[in-house]
């Protein structure tokens, strides 16, 4: 087959002898929608702009420094000399801190102006809850605390998110020892040793699933996991306890309504007499949504 170059027909508006003519009213369009775009990206722009002005962006989970209290304080009343410390209250101040270096608690996160009260407080500031209660951004699996709560399922065999990973990080002896304790009922909790993790014990809490129909139940059980957890936390002795955000992964909880939930729980616990017997309660904590949730729920 030979080929013609005289013969090739070009479509009428590529051929060389006939110019391309352009549509008027189109371009217009087009140049109208792109100024349209551009001024809404300049007003977006002054918006985040202007919110930023009035929110300037705060720190988030400084890595404080452990200070311990030293062996002999000095008196405020007579600068000279100095007094032996409590050791009671040293071992108390100082032991949480020292294992727990970076994790901070809300009386520091203030004093870092990292955490800021609420404008509209419903609940008056208490120091006892703010030094005993922590907000930390990272690895659970990571913690040397006394006991660390899973968000677990009801068959205590493991499963995603938080739950496999703490399964992971412990090793099979851990769910081999689940297998023993025929699940847990929603809302309640389950203790186990803690094999390769760093803490001492798991305790498993089964969260609901929440439901937009039934709001009241679904509060109701993620409280009972709560308390429960620190129940048994205090009947076995771990004196730090670290909690997983129960329920606001694939149950569907939001961590708007999830967190005064767990909030409420542990001010009401720590203000008990078992509640004494806790030093450090801390929310582990990952996604955005629910740093930001915890900032607005704590005390």
């Amino acid at each position: 087959m030979i080929f013609h170059p005289d013969k090739l027909r070009l479509h009428p508006h590529l051929h060389p002898t006939k110019p391309h003519r352009i549509n008027l009213g189109y371009s217009r369009i087009a140049i109208r929608m792109l100024l349209c775009s551009f001024l809404r990206v300049l007003v977006t722009g002054y918006e985040l702009l202007h919110y930023l002005c009035l929110n300037p962006p705060r720190p988030r989970f400084p890595q404080h420094r452990a200070h311990p209290k030293p062996e002999h304080a000095r008196d405020p009343d007579h600068p000279g000399q100095t007094t032996q410390a409590d050791p009671e209250s040293l071992a108390m101040d100082t032991i949480p801190n020292l294992a727990l270096a970076g994790v901070s608690t809300l009386t520091q996160l203030y004093e870092d102006d990292a955490l800021f009260p609420p404008k509209n407080a419903v609940i008056a500031p208490n120091k006892f809850l703010n030094d005993h209660i922590c907000l930390h951004k990272g690895d659970i699996t990571k913690l040397p605390v006394d006991a660390i709560v899973n968000a677990a399922k009801e068959s205590l065999l493991g499963g995603g998110g938080v739950d496999g990973a703490i399964h992971s990080a412990a090793g099979p002896g851990l769910l081999k020892e689940c297998r023993t304790l025929g699940g847990c009922d929603t809302g309640s909790a389950k203790i186990t040793d803690a094999y390769r993790l760093p803490c001492r014990k798991v305790i498993h809490a089964v969260g609901p699933v929440y439901s937009h129909f039934d709001t009241k139940e679904s509060e109701a059980k993620l409280t009972s996991c709560y308390l429960t957890s620190l129940k048994l936390a205090v009947e076995n002795g771990c004196r730090t306890i670290a909690f997983s955000c129960i329920s606001t992964g694939f149950y569907g909880y939001p961590s708007a309504d999830a967190a005064p939930v767990a909030c409420d729980a542990v001010r009401k616990f720590l203000l008990t007499t078992d509640g004494k017997k806790i030093d450090r309660v801390i929310f582990v904590l990952f996604q955005e949504k629910d740093i930001d949730a915890y900032h607005i729920a704590l005390p």
